[in-house]
């Protein structure tokens, strides 16, 4: 039985549905590339994804099979792993990112957030690298900025975000 045949059967969730992709010519991480003015500090740059991750809950996730055999996105409370860049990055959902579907890697002035496009396109996932960006620049320079627009790590969720 095929993709479309195992999602139509109902063995496949909407959510998940690219998790299953068997092709090889079918990529479905992203992967989105900031440049900063100075090398990245990566212990800065740690917490200040941990921090975010508390505002952006449907992003903390992992994969497990329920019951009844079919992948399900779980939350998952360990930490979002912050590594320095290898080549090739960690595999999303492995071990080495705590099963996150995110994980964020740095080199030099680079910062490279990468996640799987079954939790979010790339429109969807930009606020939580502004929160991101935000608490980063804020912590590393002890600076106040203005948090018009960004989503602060102990804000509530918007209305429909969640859709």
């Amino acid at each position: 039985m095929g993709t479309k045949e195992r999602f139509l059967s109902g063995e496949y969730q909407p959510d998940t549905y690219l998790l299953y992709e068997t092709r090889q010519n079918v990529c479905c991480n992203v992967r989105i590339v900031i440049k900063v003015k100075e090398n990245v500090d990566g212990n800065h740059l740690y917490t200040a994804v941990n921090r975010a991750i508390r505002r952006y809950p449907y992003f903390s996730v992992c994969v497990e099979k329920n019951g009844e055999g079919q992948y399900v996105l779980k939350h998952n409370d360990r930490p979002v792993s912050v590594l320095r860049t290898l080549n090739p990055p960690p595999a999303l959902g492995s071990s080495a990112v705590n099963y996150h579907l995110i994980s964020v890697d740095y080199m030099g002035k680079m910062i490279y957030f990468n996640f799987n496009h079954s939790i979010s396109g790339a429109c969807g996932f930009i606020p939580f690298i502004k929160t991101v960006l935000y608490l980063y620049i804020s912590e590393k320079y002890s600076v106040t900025l203005d948090p018009t627009g960004i989503n602060l790590p102990d804000s509530p969720l918007l209305e429909g975000e969640t859709d």
